[in-house]
């Protein structure tokens, strides 16, 4: 049940985001986002009600985090198997480590 909540809480969330270039990120959530993930590239940003969801891929993996203009993490997503059935949604209510 908990799945599913959060699931449709991520889907509610995304559903109407819009694609900017990471010129346009506040400099609070690229530094939350690089201190987590330092060896990322290729990252696709979406903006949707002030919450900045990053779309990446690490250890091949399809992966999406999402931060609040203050850079907060609000949710991380990892895709374990490369479908939408099997994608583990993790609502952060503190930073990562």
């Amino acid at each position: 049940m908990k799945t599913i909540f959060a699931t449709l809480i991520a889907i509610f969330l995304f559903s109407c985001s819009e694609s900017i270039k990471s010129t346009d990120i506040p400099e609070d959530v690229l530094s939350s986002f690089n201190s987590n993930f330092p060896d990322v590239k290729n990252v696709e940003w979406e903006l949707e009600n002030k919450t900045y969801e990053a779309e990446f891929m690490q250890n091949d993996k399809e992966m999406s985090a999402s931060l609040n203009e203050s850079g907060e993490w609000v949710i991380k997503e990892i895709d374990h198997k490369g479908d939408e059935e099997d994608v583990e949604t993790i609502i952060l209510t503190q930073p990562l480590r």
